[in-house]
């Protein structure tokens, strides 16, 4: 499951399966990596809320209580770093090329 979540991270798609082969791929491992640095650029709390909600599949009011946020502060947010890490994503030459053979590969 935790494979399956950091996949869809990657391609920030919470609807595409995991290909099974290439969980081991050196591109993957460079491409979850880059992304990881990417979110390193973001609030401590942007991060928190990012990985509770998009990684580990809380509920909204479950991240609002456990950050001591609102509901509305926790979407607001999450919408605000879901579309920084794609345009940052789109923005990193590698992973725009990855996400391109990707996607190309999967359809």
């Amino acid at each position: 499951l935790r494979r399956r979540r950091l996949w869809r991270l990657i391609t920030l798609s919470p609807t595409t399966p995991e290909p099974a082969s290439e969980v081991h791929d050196p591109a993957a491992r460079l491409a979850l990596r880059r992304v990881y640095g990417l979110l390193d650029r973001f609030r401590t709390t942007d991060r928190m809320i990012f990985v509770l909600r998009q990684i580990e599949g809380q509920s909204v009011e479950d991240v609002a209580a456990a950050l001591d946020l609102s509901p509305a502060t926790v979407k607001r947010r999450t919408a605000h770093v879901l579309a920084r890490l794609t345009k940052l994503v789109r923005g990193d030459a590698f992973l725009a090329d990855y996400l391109q053979a990707e996607q190309e590969h999967g359809a």
